[in-house]
C-alpha cells in the first residue's frame, strides 16, 4: 500500500478544509448579525415607545404657564366662595336674631296678658 496521495487530491482536500473553515466562519458572522439586528430593533422599539410615550405626556400634561392661569382663577374661585359663605353666615345670623327679638315679644306679652 502506497501512503502517496496526488498533489491534486491534496490541494482538493486543503481546499475543501478552507471552504469548510471560511463557511463555518461565515455562518458564525451571519448567526452574530442576526442577533445585532435583532437587539438593535428591540432597541429601537423601545425608544419609539417611550418617545410615544413621551409625545404623549407632552399633549396631555399642562404645560407652566397654563398652571400658572389655572392658579389664579381657582384663587379667585375660592375667594368667592369664601365671600358666598360669609353672606351665608350672615343670613343665618339676620335669621336666628330676627326669631329670637319675635320670641323675646312674644314671651314679654304672654307675661303681661
Amino acid at each position: 500500500m502506497s501512503d502517496e496521495v496526488s498533489l491534486r487530491d491534496h490541494v482538493e482536500a486543503l481546499i475543501k478544509g478552507q471552504r469548510e473553515y471560511f463557511d463555518s466562519r461565515l455562518d458564525g458572522i451571519e448567526k452574530a448579525t442576526a442577533l445585532f439586528n435583532e437587539n438593535t430593533n428591540t432597541k429601537f422599539a423601545g425608544q419609539n415607545e417611550w418617545r410615544d410615550q413621551s409625545n404623549d405626556e407632552k399633549a396631555t400634561f399642562m404645560t407652566r404657564s397654563e398652571g400658572n392661569a389655572l392658579d389664579g382663577k381657582i384663587e379667585t374661585m375660592q375667594n368667592e366662595l369664601a365671600e358666598l359663605r360669609g353672606k351665608a353666615s350672615q343670613k343665618s345670623l339676620n335669621l336666628v336674631t330676627g326669631l329670637a327679638v319675635i320670641s323675646i315679644i312674644i314671651s314679654i306679652i304672654a307675661i303681661l296678658i
